[in-house]
């Protein structure tokens, strides 16, 4: 090269100009990227930074992954915002203005629509959801919220079965076992009625009540001390089960039927529980029931404590074990209905 003349200044200044220009292009291309942030922050567009490597590729890969639940979920982010909460009062004024219709679930849930409908449940309509001119009812508060979040993955679902399911059980096991609480329970929770033999019975016999042969031939064996007939009491069932809302809502039956003889004689009447539950419980728990029950109740402030003395409960407790055996073999062989619960 000529003297004065230095070839590595000029490679120099060439990778410094190479430099420069990238440069200036990254910085005009952060501007127009800033400049787009600002719009879309503008139009109120929610921005989202994803770091990715360098290339096409793997950048449209970031951006899928990153996305994926918006693009899993997108029939739902387009109906979201169609579905809205009602009052119960509203949407019973909106079906009976013809607004809104019921939806292909009916009453039933849009979660659960392979789910039994207990006509009588008293949250079957609570929590109403108005969704293109339908009406929707899911069975709780959370069922509420995750249907507005994703509506679509219940709409498609088949319709559920039209029948209402109206409970016909019959609970039966020793005494101090939890008959009536389980019982009282299940009728809370399925909506259906509680039916107690002494309840209805009194029932019948009130001063309330229309007088009839059937109550005054109840009242005559009750002031004579004697026991009430078998055949008696299931006239008064009888008519218990054909008031209005066991008819709508079904029933609990609590400790009855309690021999083979009065099964059969409900089945001859058309009683047939649908269910017949026994509680299985050891003696021992029994009788620690009974002297727990003794121990905490004052004699003077409850008469009826004579009821759960230790020698009453081993009459009951005898009498159940002699007639239990042929009770459930009856219900276990002509309608498959015995279900054990043990304690």
């Amino acid at each position: 090269p000529p003297e004065g003349i230095n070839p590595d200044d000029d490679e120099e200044k060439a990778s410094d100009r190479i430099k420069a220009g990238f440069i200036e292009q990254k910085k005009a291309e952060q501007e127009v990227i800033k400049e787009f942030v600002e719009a879309l922050v503008a139009a109120r567009s929610p921005v989202q930074k994803v770091t990715v490597d360098r290339g096409i590729e793997p950048a449209h890969a970031a951006i899928k992954w990153h996305c994926r639940s918006y693009i899993e979920q997108r029939s739902n982010v387009i109906v979201r915002h169609q579905a809205s909460k009602v009052q119960n009062s509203k949407a019973l004024d909106m079906i009976s203005r013809t607004v809104g219709l019921p939806s292909k679930f009916g009453k039933a849930s849009p979660l659960l629509n392979d789910f039994p409908l207990f006509a009588g449940r008293s949250n079957n309509t609570k929590f109403p959801v108005a969704l293109r001119g339908r009406l929707y009812y899911p069975r709780d508060e959370e069922g509420r919220a995750t249907f507005l979040e994703r509506p679509t993955d219940s709409l498609h679902l088949p319709a559920p079965s039209l029948v209402a399911v109206h409970p016909a059980v019959s609970i039966c096991g020793p005494p101090l076992s939890g008959k009536t609480t389980l019982a009282r329970q299940l009728a809370e929770r399925t909506g259906a009625v509680y039916i107690s033999i002494p309840e209805i019975l009194s029932w019948l016999c009130s001063a309330k009540a229309l007088s009839s042969g059937l109550s005054q031939e109840i009242l005559r064996h009750i002031r004579a001390g004697a026991k009430v007939p078998d055949k008696a009491i299931v006239a008064t069932l009888q008519h218990r089960l054909a008031s209005a809302d066991v008819l709508s809502r079904g029933w609990v039956m609590d400790d009855f039927p309690l021999t083979e003889a009065q099964a059969e004689m409900l089945t001859t009447a058309g009683i047939v529980p649908h269910r017949f539950f026994v509680i299985n419980i050891p003696e021992g728990v029994v009788f620690s029931r009974c002297r727990e029950l003794e121990e905490a109740r004052d004699w003077k402030a409850d008469p009826d404590l004579v009821q759960q003395q230790e020698a009453l409960q081993r009459l009951r407790l005898d009498a159940y074990l002699q007639t239990s055996p042929s009770l459930r073999t009856y219900y276990a062989l002509n309608f498959d209905s015995i279900r054990d619960i043990n304690v």
